[in-house]
């Protein structure tokens, strides 16, 4: 018997079962089941509300990250009077 751990979800170790005395399938854990359960279950009004708030969230936070990662060397420059070598400029 081969024991194969998951991500500490399992609450029981893989083990393989012969089907027709010459397949062999691995047996389903209690992760498995559920994920599949919850797979079979269909889409609801609120579980749609949800994805596209999570959807519209993602897109906001990565155009915020976009923005701060473009905008951020600029600012460095200016804000410490950077060369263009990288050293640091004498205000006067």
């Amino acid at each position: 018997m081969t024991t194969v751990p998951l991500t500490g979800t399992a609450t029981r170790p893989l083990s393989t079962v012969t089907v027709a005395g010459r397949l062999s399938a691995r047996a389903e854990t209690e992760a498995e089941k559920l994920t599949a359960r919850l797979d079979r279950l269909p889409m609801t009004r609120s579980m749609w509300v949800m994805a596209i708030l999570l959807t519209f969230g993602g897109f906001f936070d990565s155009y915020a990250i976009g923005l701060i990662g473009a905008a951020r060397p600029v600012n460095v420059r200016t804000l410490y009077a950077l060369k263009a070598d990288g050293r640091l400029a004498r205000h006067a």
